[in-house]
């Protein structure tokens, strides 16, 4: 089963300022400005519980080959009490990679710009059975409000073909939903939503 601390991901979402028409794909589709942050309301039939997941971008750090990476909080509300991990990004134009350590030499591909229906790219460069597709344009409505024309991003893999992973994303806020899981029939059947409750982007 494909790890759920991958789908964070990624979330990747804060909001570096640009009037450059170039700066404009990142910008709308990956804000990622210093201190942003976004809640997700978790739900799942694996849990009975509702939880919640806060992404944050807080910082710079260096990666050990001496690149700049920025740093991503994920808190996550374990009984009450609020546990933090790291993860590290370097986004631009064409791209936003995931590093999960600072001596990572094979980051996960999370976003590959321009977006656009039918655009697809591997996850990671030494694997070529799990890639990334843009599937469609859809409207939707989670908690923290409706959101149009989003990107709607699927994950799939060779390897365990059955898993299933979709990613919204909304211009001028990143990621909206996530809903991934195992479909009727197969033994492991369920499903893992994230839905944005708030954010707060500078």
């Amino acid at each position: 089963m494909r790890s759920l601390s991958i789908l964070a991901f990624v979330i990747v979402l804060l909001a570096l300022v640009s009037c450059s028409s170039d700066e404009k794909e990142i910008t709308e589709y990956y804000p990622h400005e210093n201190n942003s942050s976004w809640t997700y309301k978790v739900t799942s039939n694996w849990k009975e519980d509702v939880y919640f997941v806060q992404y944050k971008f807080n910082g710079i750090t260096q990666h050990e080959q001496g690149f700049q990476l920025q740093v991503l909080e994920r808190w996550i509300e374990e009984g009450g009490i609020w546990v933090m991990h790291e993860e590290y990004i370097l986004a631009d134009n064409e791209k936003v990679d995931v590093y999960f350590l600072l001596d990572d030499e094979n980051p996960y591909h999370r976003l590959e710009f321009p977006l656009e229906v039918g655009k697809t790219w591997l996850a990671w460069d030494d694997s070529d059975d799990e890639f990334f597709t843009v599937v469609a344009v859809e409207d939707v409505t989670v908690p923290a409000g409706a959101f149009k024309d989003c990107f709607k991003v699927s994950y799939t893999s060779e390897t365990d073909p059955e898993w299933f992973e979709y990613y919204w994303y909304s211009a001028s806020v990143g990621l909206v939903k996530i809903y991934a899981g195992y479909p009727e029939g197969h033994p492991d059947v369920g499903y893992t939503t994230y839905e944005l409750n708030s954010y707060n982007i500078f």
